[in-house]
């Protein structure tokens, strides 16, 4: 081959490069495809052990898999659970991570079992839990139709029958009334129990209940093994729980091993099994946690039915730590131990062939021959799946045959941590505090001087005492305690509270924070659980509420350590495998976020690299930088100048302090810069009786003090008081960056997502039109609010990241101002309308289509759009309905009364069918917009008004009277209120729109594509 045109393919191939690692995620991760012959004899033994446990679920079955690091445990759990699927085995895979805290690892197993059978089970379609349900329902009804004395029910529901025997699942799509629904389940309930005696009745009376989509959320929780409190017990009609149980961990314990047995059961009888496969077992130094392994095993094998532990771990550490196990379990695992081996030169040629496809679909054979070419002549058989990575990679980055770029190790950490928080983020776990608890702890051990003097996980809560210090100032500790709680019971809450104030009551210096997930609601109905809270925040207590990216970046933090100590990350060009020590370093020095804001912490600034400019410039004569890989989380806007910000505090917290209202900036954080706004956070002095109410009435003498252009908005936000102030150098927001970042951070997996704006750090703020809180929206705002470009940046948004031909747009625009650049949209239902009577028709057509699409989702046993589109070869769009003004069309009364009857059909029902109705207006007045207007659109959005009435008729509160305009706005109803800065849709983002739609048949799209009946 030209010397030339194999640089070109080495140099391509670094833009992109398929061997950057050899690692693979959990199980149900697509990427890095493996070898389907590597191994395969595992695979088949596996395979028949799983047969064997569905033939006789209550054999005493266990398996060991040995290999090194690198040798493909992972690969092999994908292949088994294709396998599974594709041969249509009944059974499931469930992938459990190493072991944390002993006293919590039935729990932990519950936790994964359900995660798992709460799937879908072909990845569309019923999950695990569905099929369970549809079994035992369907067996009951079989069971009552044959009875001689139910001849009549059997004759009247013939066509029911005979659904029921084609389709499993018509019991779960029929619609029945609440009172026949509950009495099918527990007649059901004590069918079953006849059979199966040991299964719990409140088992099964919450099992059922997961059908029901308004109370799935506590039925996973009671499932989880997590403690209930009264409002959700009594939710699912159980009896009170004892008060004692929220903080004994044996409780939960015991009721986690009580509900696996009982899913064991269930699976016995329906003839599935559950393949539970642990994996970083290689982590486990202390013995506690081997002999927590052991007692795992021992009552999967022995007390629960239908379930497979294989372990999978390297013969050193099977040696050398868990000889400690009793022997019958050593016995039980080695009765089928199985071997992982090394590729064979023909696998590794199909390994670098297939990874290079899956990266470079049209040229990929080409560049996999060159590279083997290269790679065959090395190979001696045998290699690992990482050596032969690690050998493609080495070729790739070379120069030339001598020599071998190095790669840091703070460099492979970067790039384990990228991908580990990328899978987090895709499948984010389900609230944990003992994981953010470990999480914290290793954090802190690492990033400063941190003796901890307390760690324990109690109940649902845990609590890290310790004291911190940096090595500067060794000799003034700070003593600091974090209590963890991510419970959906205000129970629990409370508990946690409770232990936060007597930690306070005893040690009034030391700063303590209250650490949760922002997934867990706190409910107004907790009464007592809040007045913890606030005597908890008066008290000097700091709030920390994670919100989704926050928590990943926590879990993706222990994760990786896991991995670490297991051995399973290693440098791809030398081999050489990463340790704790070097992670430690990692942490210190280059882990790009911050956990917690520490007073002493030194923050290093984090230039991203993308993967093709680090590939590039490693290609280069001198060796590369090392790269931080991770891109700052929507880091689209400008940082603002700090100065200005520390200023505007300093200023703020000394005109407070002259009006005799003494406040504190708010910690961790005491400001956000945005695009035009800075944030400021204090913390009223409760010592000097300083109310909110106090601060909130200063913001006109706050203008004239501090020489504002405008009053600054005053809100009561979670723990501190939010001050917003216009920036001097306000910069302009632009929908394409917007739109730009959502390549780098992809929003939800929806066709109907788009960027409302951006909050005020300057983070996008993404708006899913086919989540339930929001499918619809009301906007309101004077002349001058930015009203009509967020309708446009709306409209193009929609358009720009919605899937091809399937979002479809009608514009409604009477003052004929707002909609001019669009008339020519491909993606729009003839024009824009304009004339009152034609935009009344167009509505009610979108209501007959509307109900029409809801008798063939009916006809197809489906509850949705998403659903339908699933199953069926007709595909049906999403429907957008933009109205800009629509007071003016509301000429008569007749005329209102029409428009109001379509508005709340499509506001109540639209969300499911794909219809979604968008409604605004420059007279946000109570004649305007009505009772029915407001209660069937979820979201509120107030741009600058003229008054505090016009902001109580769109959010129910004032501050929309005292925003900036020009986009500045604030969002509430279905959501929790907060301040976004729209974005302004620019003339190139418009034409770019254009470009992207027009490059389909416009006709074909209406005639063909977007079919609304």
């Amino acid at each position: 081959m030209i010397p030339q045109i194999q640089e070109d393919i080495r140099t391509t191939l670094l833009t992109n490069n398929p061997f950057s690692t050899y690692a693979a995620g959990e199980p149900w991760d697509e990427e890095h495809p493996s070898v389907d012959s590597l191994n395969k004899d595992v695979l088949e033994r596996i395979k028949t052990l799983l047969r064997e446990k569905i033939q006789n679920s209550r054999i005493p079955l266990a398996a060991v898999v040995f290999g090194d690091s690198g040798m493909g445990k992972t690969h092999l759990l994908k292949r088994i659970l294709d396998a599974v699927r594709r041969e249509n085995i009944p059974a499931s895979l469930v992938f459990v991570r190493s072991i944390f805290s002993p006293q919590t690892a039935m729990q932990r197993l519950l936790s994964e079992i359900v995660r798992n059978l709460d799937r879908k089970i072909h990845d569309v379609g019923p999950t695990q839990f569905d099929f369970l349900i549809a079994k035992m329902l369907g067996e009951y009804l079989e069971y009552f139709f044959s009875q001689p004395e139910n001849a009549k029910w059997k004759q009247r529901n013939e066509k029911f029958i005979h659904r029921l025997k084609n389709d499993l699942y018509a019991v779960l799509n029929c619609k029945i009334n609440e009172k026949t629904r509950i009495k099918l389940f527990s007649e059901t309930s004590v069918f079953l129990r006849n059979h199966l005696p040991n299964i719990p009745k409140t088992f099964l009376r919450v099992l059922f209940q997961y059908s029901e989509k308004n109370k799935r959320g506590v039925v996973m929780e009671w499932l989880h093994g997590r403690p209930l409190d009264r409002e959700d017990s009594a939710l699912l009609g159980l009896d009170d729980i004892p008060p004692q149980s929220w903080d004994d961990n044996q409780y939960i314990e015991d009721k986690s091993r009580d509900i696996i047995i009982a899913l064991g059961l269930l699976l016995e009888r329906y003839h599935r099994s559950l393949l539970i496969c642990f994996d970083q077992l290689d982590a486990l130094y202390e013995k506690e946690k081997v002999l927590t392994f052991q007692n795992m095993v021992h009552f999967l094998v022995n007390e629960a039915t239908a379930m497979l532990p294989v372990a999978f771990l390297r013969n050193t550490t099977w040696d050398l730590r868990f000889h400690v196990m009793d022997e019958a379990v050593r016995e039980r695992l080695l009765m089928h131990p199985l071997t992982l081996n090394g590729c064979s030169a023909e696998q590794a040629k199909e390994l670098i062939e297939k990874r290079i496809l899956y990266k470079f679909p049209d040229h990929g054979r080409e560049y996999a021959q060159w590279l083997n070419g290269i790679l065959y002549p090395r190979l001696y058989g045998g290699e690992s799946p990482r050596q032969v990575i690690s050998l493609a990679s080495q070729i790739i980055w070379k120069k030339d045959e001598q020599t071998c770029l190095p790669q840091p190790s703070e460099q492979v950490l970067n790039q384990e941590l990228n991908q580990e928080l990328s899978r987090v983020r895709n499948d984010l776990p389900q609230p944990d505090a003992e994981r953010l608890q470990k999480s914290l702890r290793f954090f802190l051990e690492n990033r400063c001087i941190f003796h901890a003097e307390n760690d324990i996980f109690r109940g649902s809560h845990g609590q890290l005492t310790g004291k911190i210090s940096s090595s500067e100032n060794l000799l003034s500790p700070i003593h600091c305690a974090f209590f963890f709680n991510t419970s959906s019971s205000g129970n629990s809450v409370s508990a946690a509270y409770r232990s936060a104030l007597a930690f306070q009551e005893k040690n009034p210096d030391a700063r303590c924070y209250y650490v949760t997930d922002s997934r867990c609601s706190f409910r107004d109905t907790w009464k007592k659980a809040a007045e913890y809270r606030d005597e908890f925040l008066q008290n000097g207590g700091r709030f920390i509420s994670l919100d989704e990216e926050t928590a990943a970046r926590w879990f993706s933090l222990l994760f990786l350590t896991d991995k670490i100590r297991a051995g399973d990350v290693a440098n791809p060009k030398t081999e050489e495998v990463m340790t704790e020590k070097q992670l430690s370093e990692y942490v210190k020095n280059h882990f790009p976020y911050a956990l917690i804001d520490l007073p002493f912490d030194t923050e290093t600034n984090v230039s991203p690299v993308s993967d093709a400019e680090a590939a590039l410039s490693a290609s280069q004569e001198t060796p590369p930088s090392i790269p931080q890989e991770i891109p700052a989380v929507s880091e689209v806007l400008p940082h603002p100048f700090d100065n200005e910000a520390n200023e505007l505090l300093d200023n703020l917290l000394n005109t407070f302090q002259k009006l005799k209202l003494p406040v504190e900036p708010y910690f961790p954080e005491s400001y956000q810069c945005g695009p035009r706004l800075i944030r400021l956070r204090i913390v009223p002095d409760q010592t000097q009786n300083v109310t909110v109410k106090k601060i909130e009435n200063k913001s006109a003498d706050l203008k004239v003090a501090m020489h504002l252009q405008e009053e600054p908005l005053i809100q009561a936000q979670t723990g501190f008081v939010s001050v917003d102030i216009l920036r001097r150098r306000r910069e302009t927001l632009t929908l394409g960056q917007l739109l730009r970042d959502a390549k780098k951070n992809p929003p939800d997996n929806s066709d109907a997502v788009f960027p409302l704006g951006a909050e005020i750090d300057g983070s996008p703020f993404w708006v899913n039109l086919a989540d339930p809180n929001t499918p619809s929206i009301l906007i309101g705002g004077t002349s001058g609010s930015g009203k009509s470009e967020l309708l446009k940046s709306i409209v193009i948004g929609l358009g720009a990241t919605a899937p091809p031909r399937s979002v479809y747009f009608t514009l409604i625009d009477p003052k004929r101002v707002t909609f001019t650049d669009f008339y020519d949209l491909p993606c729009l239902n003839d024009s824009v309308i304009t004339d009152e009577e034609c935009a009344l028709e167009a509505l009610n057509a979108l209501v007959e289509k509307m109900e029409l699409r809801y008798e063939k989702f009916e006809s197809a046993g489906v509850p949705d759009i998403a659903a339908y589109n699933r199953v069926s070869e007709e595909r049906f769009c999403r429907h957008i309905v933009i109205i800009d003004e629509y007071a003016d069309m509301l000429s008569n009364k007749l005329m209102t009364e029409k428009l109001e009857f379509c508005f709340k059909k499509i506001g109540a029902k639209g969300r499911a069918a794909g219809f979604h109705l968008v409604l605004a207006t420059q007279r946000p007045d109570a004649k305007v917009v009505t009772g029915l207007v407001k209660a069937n659109l979820q979201l509120k959005i107030a741009l600058k008004v003229t008054s505090n009435r016009n902001s109580q008729v769109i959010l129910d509160e004032s501050g929309a009277e005292c925003l900036a305009g020009q986009g500045d706005m604030l969002i509430g109803g279905a959501v929790s209120r907060r301040r976004l800065q729209g974005a302004l849709a620019t003339t190139d983002d418009i034409e770019n729109l254009k470009k992207h739609w027009k490059q389909f048949s416009a006709q074909i799209i209406r005639d063909n594509l977007f079919r609304l009946d």
